[in-house]
């Protein structure tokens, strides 16, 4: 049987491809952990955001009922190290949407004025200097490979 001269050569090209790798790749992270308020575990639907500065937030999670999470953004669970804030959304059963963005400008109007102690969460759940992230004092680096970060969300 004879062989075209490619022929011979298609396993030498495949060996080289596969152990070039990928150079050029850029690291990934994994992220998952627990959140805790007051020691016990926040309330399921309790969101959780990690924003990069001038990236805006990268990923959110819905925390599981044990106060577990695991970071997925747009149905990845891969992210990129690097530094972030986290801060958390109310649990999708206290506020609404529109509560929730009132939440926010209030909390805002408040940082920006420098008021000492932060007011008390009017949902009654989680501290509300943690529903922001220019408020929230939680600050991760995450690295490559897998990173477990869990965080206690303090009065």
């Amino acid at each position: 049987m004879r062989y075209a001269p490619y022929e011979r050569l298609l396993p030498l090209a495949i060996v080289c491809a596969a152990s070039m790798g990928c150079g050029d790749c850029e690291p990934i992270s994994y992220v998952k952990g627990k959140v805790s308020c007051g020691g016990k575990p926040v309330p399921a639907d309790t969101r959780v955001f990690f924003e990069q500065a001038g990236k805006g937030y990268l990923a959110a999670r819905v925390v599981q009922e044990d106060g577990t999470y695991v970071l997925k953004h747009k149905r990845a669970e891969e992210y990129r190290p690097g530094e972030f804030v986290i801060y958390v959304g109310p649990p999708t059963t206290y506020l609404t949407e529109v509560e929730f963005r009132a939440l926010k400008k209030k909390v805002n109007a408040d940082f920006r004025s420098r008021v000492e102690k932060p007011l008390p969460s009017p949902d009654g759940v989680l501290p509300v200097k943690y529903y922001q992230s220019s408020t929230s004092p939680l600050r991760e680096t995450v690295k490559q490979g897998d990173n477990v970060i869990n965080f206690l969300l303090e009065d």
